[in-house]
């Protein structure tokens, strides 16, 4: 068989998905996976246990759901790991960059997720978008 025509009968598949969806109550945000990336990795640094200040949640539930993440479907957190996601990507700038990455400047991607964040749980506290 030439080989055009055996180039032609397979079917590429990505190698790695490149945007990741997460969903919040009003909207999706989407990010780069070389944003995911950056995210996950501040998150495994970060390593927050859980306990009664991140009302039981912890870095490991939310990197436990952005690995769980498919093609098609969006990351879905709970308040709590939301909220916990919100406190690392506020406190990213301010942290010592050396202690956890020389090029540790936050995308600008996940600051509009910082800022979306704090928009939805800002909206779910004054009740916006109850019936």
């Amino acid at each position: 068989m030439p080989e055009d025509e055996c180039s032609r009968s397979l079917t590429r598949m990505p190698e790695r998905l490149d945007r990741v969806t997460i969903a919040l109550d009003a909207r999706n945000i989407t990010i780069s996976w070389e944003a995911r990336q950056a995210l996950q990795k501040r998150l495994y640094y970060k390593d927050v246990k859980a306990g009664m200040m991140t009302r039981g949640e912890s870095t490991d539930g939310i990197l436990r759901a952005f690995e769980a993440v498919g093609a098609t479907r969006p990351v879905e957190l709970t308040k709590g790991q939301r909220m916990l996601l919100l406190n690392v990507l506020r406190i990213w700038p301010h942290d010592e960059k050396w202690a956890i990455e020389p090029e540790g400047d936050m995308p600008a991607e996940l600051s509009v997720l910082r800022d979306a964040l704090a928009d939805d749980l800002h909206d779910a506290e004054q009740g916006v978008g109850d019936s």
